[in-house]
């Protein structure tokens, strides 16, 4: 699709094995530096470039390009799943009062299981809900034969009840120890604006294609890279965020950040439909996610809710912007 064409367009040499850019690069006498990190087995990525391939290799020749086609063709199904699944979505779920989603339950039980289950999990992320496995099985379960009156909890702070005949999706209510809450949805990359609420506390959100104003808490990020549609929720336990160095949880970030428990009950993410979380404010943007040369922008700016570097909140009347690359 467009967006597979345009990152090859931004990382045109992906396509290509170590082996072959080297060999290139002699022959026409092109000066190349390696990256020291390369070597270093401290990352994932670098052990199974080392040890692991080089040992498949031996046992099944040819297993890295046949890995590397099921890689193209799993992105290949994945982008045709998107467009199914966005086709099908307005045949299922409607809008309803107050933040909450309609569902249709008649029509969604008419698809195969695994259509059901993408559509239910589409429909989820608007709320930055992903549930695994077993909690996707447990929704759809429950829309099988769930009894009116009656409802389930789902991660990310989301509700599934039923009333009567008809299924209804929306956060929970109420504000307990952790306050309402209410996720803001960014369906694509036009420009927009909204409300979420994070532990009762509204936080005021604008976004658009290109670079980031002066003013609030602003994030730049690579837009091809991002997977819509985009969720700004509260922070939930077991959220990761990559970085240069590799991938980490959110709570070891706080942590080395010297961020408090209450400010970090309080912290705002930005997550991905693939369950990614793309930016935290004030904080950190994901490795994946930032701008590369030539690559179109997308900025994100909040004025409340983001957390300062002392943990403290930070917006409009804090200091000055902190626009994260």
């Amino acid at each position: 699709g467009i967006r597979e064409r345009r990152g090859r367009l931004v990382r045109p040499l992906l396509p290509f094995r170590r082996a072959e850019l080297a060999a290139y690069a002699d022959r026409v006498a092109l000066r190349h530096r390696e990256d020291p990190s390369n070597r270093l087995h401290v990352f994932a990525r670098n052990r199974l470039r080392h040890d692991v391939m080089p040992r498949l290799e031996e046992i099944a020749p040819g297993a890295g390009g046949a890995l590397a086609r099921l890689a193209a063709e799993a992105r290949a199904a994945r982008a045709a799943w998107r467009q199914v699944t966005a086709a099908l979505e307005a045949e299922v779920f409607a809008q309803g009062e107050e933040g909450a989603l309609l569902l249709d339950r008649a029509r969604l039980c008419t698809y195969h299981a695994h259509v059901r289950a993408r559509l239910l999990r589409r429909a989820l992320r608007r709320y930055g809900s992903h549930p695994d496995r077993a909690g996707t099985l447990a929704a759809l379960e429950f829309i099988n034969s769930g009894a009116s009156g009656t409802g389930i909890d789902l991660p990310g702070g989301v509700r599934l009840e039923r009333e009567f005949d008809r299924f209804v999706i929306r956060p929970q209510r109420g504000a307990g120890e952790h306050g309402a809450h209410r996720p803001l949805s960014i369906p694509d990359a036009r420009p927009g604006a909204g409300t979420a609420v994070v532990v009762g506390r509204e936080v005021r959100v604008e976004w658009a294609p290109g670079r980031a104003p002066d003013g609030g808490t602003a994030a730049e990020l690579n837009v091809d890279a991002l997977a819509f549609p985009l969720v700004l929720r509260g922070w939930q336990p077991g959220d990761r965020i990559r970085l240069r160095g590799g991938s980490k949880k959110l709570k070891k970030v706080f942590l080395e950040r010297r961020i408090g428990r209450d400010a970090r009950r309080r912290a705002v993410v930005l997550a991905d439909a693939r369950g990614r979380v793309v930016w935290v404010p004030g904080i950190a943007v994901s490795a994946a996610c930032e701008p590369r040369d030539g690559a179109p922008l997308f900025h994100i700016t909040v004025t409340d809710g983001g957390l300062g570097r002392e943990g403290r909140p930070s917006g409009r009347a804090g200091a000055a912007a902190h626009r994260l690359h």
